[in-house]
């Protein structure tokens, strides 16, 4: 905590997918549920537990080396983590049920850390500006310096500060899951073997790409052992928004999103896909392919966070 040096550090799917795609869903899981809110309450909890194995495992530390733990997340998240019902987040005044700092054991919720290991739960700041928000403000630090700044945390729910040391304001948005990969035909969570980046060269429509876990583009000499661990196993949602852009920068789709099919007697990559055209990001297995339907899916999202 001295140094800021990160130890290590581990992530995973988020558990409440399977509960709802999106935020606003969730919450509607819980009300036409009765124990609804319990199952997800567990599920965050038991995700939480598996990450601390990890952490502990990599950093070589035991559990019982913790003494104490901070957290953050939407307030979904926030709430279901700490066991609140999140029903009133799910329709307008979206009143939050605890506003303020969090302060217990962490033992109070069942996470096994050190007997006496205490566990804060950073604020969420309104509505649907979470805790999460919070601590980018906290750690970005709009509120200390006198140029205006503008965060942006694009998720399925796009959260947006914008401020200096005079005035900061928040909003929320939700956004859907397309912006973390979901929903998309060729994508995935942010994991080794995702690609991240992409370019594609605006003569040949010819693609490049860099996966997570390596540094390397994927025309470079080396490419293929560098991923030989991973492969290319999909897209994940900073992969998906730079492929679109790319894609309208290359004249592959026009100004309103549809997919160039005339562009297919130029260019194999140009593919038909029943009614509508492809682009074909990734040969071999698997085959990754942004549809139309990507295409509008990353459009829906971007008005969201736009308004």
């Amino acid at each position: 905590l001295l140094s800021g040096r990160v130890a290590t550090s581990s992530g995973t799917s988020n558990p409440q997918i399977r509960f709802g795609e999106d935020l606003m869903s969730r919450v509607s899981y819980v009300m036409m549920n009765p124990d609804g809110r319990e199952g997800m309450t567990v599920a965050v909890r038991e995700a939480i537990s598996g990450l601390v194995d990890k952490v502990c495992a990599e950093g070589n530390v035991q559990r019982n080396d913790i003494l104490d733990s901070v957290f953050v997340g939407n307030p979904i998240m926030h709430h279901l983590f700490l066991g609140i019902d999140p029903t009133e987040l799910g329709g307008a005044p979206f009143a939050l049920a605890v506003s303020g700092a969090v302060h217990i054991k962490a033992s109070d919720i069942g996470l096994k850390l050190n007997q006496g290991a205490r566990l804060y739960m950073l604020p969420c700041i309104a509505g649907h500006v979470g805790a999460d928000a919070a601590a980018v403000t906290l750690s970005e630090g709009p509120h200390r310096q006198d140029e205006m700044m503008l965060i942006v945390d694009v998720g399925t729910n796009a959260e947006i500060v914008l401020g200096n040391r005079q005035r900061v304001v928040a909003a929320s948005s939700p956004t859907g899951p397309a912006f973390e990969g979901a929903e998309i035909s060729g994508g995935q969570r942010a994991a080794p073997g995702a690609i991240e980046r992409v370019r594609i060269d605006p003569d040949t429509l010819e693609p490049k790409y860099r996966v997570i876990g390596s540094e390397l583009w994927s025309d470079e000499p080396g490419f293929l052992d560098s991923v030989q661990a991973t492969g290319v196993t999909g897209i994940c949602g900073s992969g998906i928004i730079e492929v679109v852009a790319e894609m309208y920068l290359a004249g592959i789709i026009s100004e309103d999103g549809v997919v160039d099919g005339g562009l297919s007697a130029r260019s194999p990559r140009v593919t038909a896909n029943g009614r509508t055209f492809s682009y074909v990001l990734k040969e071999g297995e698997p085959r990754i392919t942004i549809t139309q339907t990507d295409v509008r899916a990353i459009q829906l999202a971007k008005a969201a966070l736009y308004a």
